[in-house]
């Protein structure tokens, strides 16, 4: 009976602590961004914002029009489409664009969204640590020090760099499945599947940056794998199974890219160079709690008393430490960074965006070794990690009513001026660099199709979602210009019989799409899947099944008994 009445106890005992952190969580969530998008129906504009707001707003036009997985975006540029889709993968932008549908404003959708975002990263961090470390404690106060660490919030209050925020949400499973795969149970290969996954889903630059952290990992331990090559084995299955599963965005992008030179490619508006600050500037920021670059004074000083107590961290801790300063070495201005303008290095255009390996890896190390490092003394070791906890509490508040009103390019709106605020710019704004047009392409504000002779006649123009179509007279090999941004994709054709029309890129409007009629008729020019999209989505939606089966069939890998 005693026996029993403990294990009830217990049970009941861990369901109520369980309750309480995920109450903390949600806590955490709201009070991060309170005062920033919530407090008196108002809300920072962040620098992305708008941009962001037009993929939402695009998304929900797109479900409004019956279609589901949309490849172009036609909210930007008063419906002349953007391909921010190809690039910037929509998946996680369902949730939001449902509140949009179901009537709420879009800054409430935004502010709500924001703070769902806020608590999945706390779980994600909290399940991810405790996979590995299976302390509950430990795993607690690694959700909190990473979903509260200062360079996270800035790219949600300052930066609203919704990509970011997504990939910080969903970096720890990535990152826990990484160590299982080169350091500890292999059998957990598909935690790395999952995060690099979703991590390409989230945020590219991200994934860029995680894949650079992982070939560093992977030459600290070289050593160790090339005497256990079979996780070298669980590796490359990882690495398979992840471009089989990102697929649907990976290779209609890259067909994009081969396809047509595009402004990111032939014009980047940022370097390396000019986007890092120094050493100095970044301590400054963090001292005082502000600015974009704000890696935060917690983890700089932790990184110091790491380095004093570096004999005392465990392999793997002391491996994250050496990796955190080489991340934070390649983020200072005094780091010859036009080296790397000319390579792939470039599309980071911010040194400081390695400042999300930094925060993830003290974070971790900061959780593991806190509560060994105050054991010696028991007032330290009850009280430290609620210190701790209580600061960046309150740093996160401060930073929010500091930057209020700082920030130069950040202001506060009411919810119905910022609705205004996001009309205001929709014909022109593509966020900054317009880095997915056509290179040579000059945003205009066309309202009709154009044609380049004045013998033709065009008349009956009529623009739905995704197509145009207008009827022509008096046409000679005559050029017309349409509305639309020219991608891949867009097919023309001659209403009512079966000749179809050949679009191209505009030499005279450039960057808009434009066919080539003569006679009579009516033509129809509108956007469809390429072959490689068709392709691209089978692949990843077969994999995924495939792969969901065989995780519900066998946790411990019924593919890895296949090789």
């Amino acid at each position: 009976m005693n026996k029993k009445f403990k294990t009830m106890v217990q049970y009941y005992s861990f369901k109520h602590s369980s309750f309480l952190m995920y109450m903390c969580f949600l806590v955490f969530s709201v009070l991060s961004i309170y005062f920033v998008l919530f407090a008196n129906a108002s809300i920072l504009g962040g620098h992305d914002s708008i941009f962001h707001i037009y993929r939402i707003e695009g998304l929900v036009l797109a479900l409004q029009q019956g279609d589901f997985f949309p490849r172009i975006n036609y909210f930007f540029l008063e419906g002349s489409g953007y391909a921010s889709s190809v690039f910037y993968s929509d998946l996680f932008l369902y949730p939001v664009a449902l509140f949009r549908l179901l009537g709420l404003s879009i800054p409430l959708s935004y502010a709500i969204y924001i703070s769902l975002i806020n608590f999945a990263t706390f779980v994600i961090g909290y399940k991810s640590f405790d996979s590995l470390a299976n302390n509950k404690k430990k795993s607690f106060f690694f959700a909190v020090c990473y979903g509260l660490s200062s360079y996270r919030l800035s790219d949600v209050i300052l930066r609203s760099a919704i990509g970011e925020i997504l990939a910080f949400m969903v970096l720890p499973i990535a990152f826990v499945g990484l160590i299982h795969v080169v350091l500890g149970d292999t059998k957990k290969y598909y935690w790395l599947i999952v995060g690099m996954t979703l991590l390409f889903y989230s945020h590219m630059i991200t994934t860029f940056i995680f894949c650079l952290f992982i070939v560093f990992l992977l030459v600290v331990n070289s050593k160790r794998l090339f005497k256990e090559r079979n996780r070298l084995k669980y590796l490359f299955f990882s690495a398979v199974l992840t471009v089989l599963l990102v697929a649907n965005n990976l290779f209609p992008m890259l067909e994009q890219i081969f396809f047509q030179p595009l402004k990111f490619a032939t014009n980047p508006v940022y370097s390396l160079q000019d986007g890092a600050w120094s050493i100095g500037e970044y301590i400054w920021n963090a001292v005082i709690n502000n600015g974009f670059s704000n890696i935060g004074i917690l983890v700089l000083i932790s990184i110091f008393i790491l380095l004093v107590k570096v004999k005392n961290l465990s392999i793997l801790n002391k491996q994250l430490l050496g990796l955190s300063m080489l991340f934070l070495v390649l983020s200072v201005k005094e780091f010859p960074q036009f080296l790397l303008e000319q390579t792939i290095f470039n599309m980071v255009q911010f040194p400081w965006r390695y400042f999300i390996m930094v925060t993830i890896c003290i974070s971790w190390i900061l959780a593991d070794v806190v509560f060994s490092f105050t054991s010696k003394f028991k007032i330290l070791n009850r009280n430290i990690p609620i210190l701790l906890l209580f600061f960046l509490i309150v740093s996160s508040v401060h930073f929010q009513i500091k930057n209020r009103l700082d920030d130069e390019r950040a202001r506060m709106y009411s919810y119905s001026d910022y609705v205004k605020e996001v009309d205001k710019y929709r014909s022109i704004w593509l966020g900054a660099g317009s880095e997915y047009l056509p290179s040579s392409a000059e945003v205009k504000n066309m309202t009709t199709a154009i044609a380049d002779s004045k013998d033709t006649t065009i008349s009956n123009y009529k623009r739905e979602y995704n197509s145009i179509s207008f009827d022509y007279s008096r046409a000679n090999n005559t050029k017309v210009v349409v509305p639309f941004i020219y991608y891949k994709g867009y097919v023309g054709e001659v209403i009512g019989t079966d000749k179809k029309l050949l679009v191209s890129e505009s030499p005279y409007f450039d960057g808009y799409c434009e066919v080539t009629v003569t006679g009579s008729g009516s033509v129809k020019v509108q956007y469809k899947w390429t072959l490689i999209q068709k392709i691209s989505f089978a692949i990843t939606g077969v994999t995924l099944v495939a792969f969901s089966i065989s995780m519900y069939r066998n946790r411990k890998g019924y593919f890895m008994k296949k090789l």
